[in-house]
């Protein structure tokens, strides 16, 4: 997936262990960082200077990482989250992990700020939690 991420655009890969940019253009490495999986299906996200990745295989995490050359990891969790990508929308980081509880980290991405699990209530799906 090709972003405009930290005032550039930027070629962004999750899998073997690591999320790496490189540059669409001339395909050399910008950065890399070691994070998430060994095996991801779901594609990185962004916003701001952050990249947000997420994999489940065989182990897993979810990860923000400083888009800016350096690939150093902002934060990280240990959601698994192998199949779906994740959504960035205002301000806040969405996914739903392996046993489907939907998570939301907010304000600077803080690892872990909001979990809840949904329920259904008049043929609506609903979150307690948020």
């Amino acid at each position: 997936m090709v972003g405009h991420v930290a005032g550039r655009d930027q070629l962004l890969i999750g899998g073997l262990d690591m999320v790496a940019s490189y540059d669409p253009k001339n395909g050399k490495l910008l950065w890399d960082a070691p994070a998430i999986a060994m095996q991801t299906s779901g594609t990185p996200v962004w916003e701001g200077n952050l990249v947000f990745a997420a994999g489940g295989y065989p182990s897993g995490s979810t990860a923000g990482i400083q888009a800016d050359g350096s690939g150093k990891i902002a934060w990280k969790n240990n959601h698994r989250i192998h199949e779906q990508s994740l959504l960035v929308h205002d301000g806040h980081v969405y996914g739903i992990n392996d046993p489907g509880i939907a998570l939301c980290w907010g304000g600077p991405y803080r690892p872990g700020s909001l979990e809840a699990s949904p329920e259904a209530t008049d043929q609506r799906l609903a979150d307690t939690g948020w």
